[in-house]
């Protein structure tokens, strides 16, 4: 036990000025850090134990500043997130205006398939002070349904989630003519080839004999990353002022 407790002691490099070991740092930080400079005299003391570590003592081993490269698994995503595109700001929080293309704001392919036109970012009407997505140029109300056409969006990569916010309305001109419609907002998910895999209606009072239940998300996932493409649109059926509806807020998982 003596013998240990005299090889901890710090030895003197004469008799008459014994060591001083200075350190700006913690150890610990040393080790963590192996481009870390420690002071002569610490470096003196290590050495004199036997106890240096050539990977915190000499920089040599490997350039100031620069770290092994860090190795990825393959299985490990990089990115995963879910991505909200509001249409109120891009993804970089700047505002955007009424009438912009929703494609060139977000960098996603959005088209109308009935007539191949572009979709709009437009300012709601009536249902909120923001701004949505339609098929719709500024000049003419935002809310759409199936017989006008649909926003197909478009993914760089599959994804397993998606989401958008569906607001149905009624259109007819006197509040005494309301009649009680079907059609319902929905959203569609298709595979890369084409095959509709997943749909998700609107679950709630449609507008009629009330004005409905308002905002719903409407949703559609699947087990693995499937959903190359989502279409999204208000069902049409026969009445006579059919139901259109309003769509915000669509969100995506995102995985790289």
């Amino acid at each position: 036990m003596n013998a240990i407790l005299e090889k901890l002691r710090p030895q003197a490099l004469d008799a008459g000025r014994p060591v001083v070991a200075r350190c700006n740092r913690m150890l610990a930080d040393l080790i963590r850090d192996p481009v870390a400079e420690a002071s002569p005299a610490l470096t003196q003391w290590l050495r004199s134990q036997g106890a240096a570590d050539q990977a915190v003592l000499s920089p040599k081993l490997r350039p100031p500043g620069v770290r092994p490269p860090v190795k990825v698994r393959p299985d490990i995503p990089r990115i995963d997130v879910m991505v909200l595109m509001d249409f109120d700001t891009d993804l970089e929080g700047n505002l955007v205006p009424d009438g912009a293309l929703a494609d060139a704001v977000y960098g996603l392919t959005m088209t109308n398939p009935l007539t191949n036109g572009p979709a709009y970012v437009r300012k709601h009407v009536y249902v909120s002070g923001s701004n949505g997505v339609s098929i719709h140029a500024p000049g003419t109300k935002p809310c759409f349904y199936a017989r006008e056409g649909a926003i197909d969006v478009l993914f760089d990569r599959p994804t397993d989630v998606v989401s958008i916010d569906a607001y149905p309305v009624c259109e007819t001109p006197c509040p005494g003519e309301m009649q009680i419609t079907t059609g319902r907002p929905f959203l569609e998910a298709y595979d890369s080839n084409g095959k509709r895999i997943a749909v998700s209606y609107y679950v709630g009072t449609l507008p009629g004999a009330s004005a409905g239940d308002g905002w719903k998300t409407l949703t559609v996932s699947m087990p693995s990353r499937t959903i190359s493409r989502v279409r999204f649109s208000c069902q049409a059926d026969a009445a006579t002022w059919p139901n259109k509806s309003y769509f915000d807020n669509l969100r995506y998982h995102l995985v790289i």
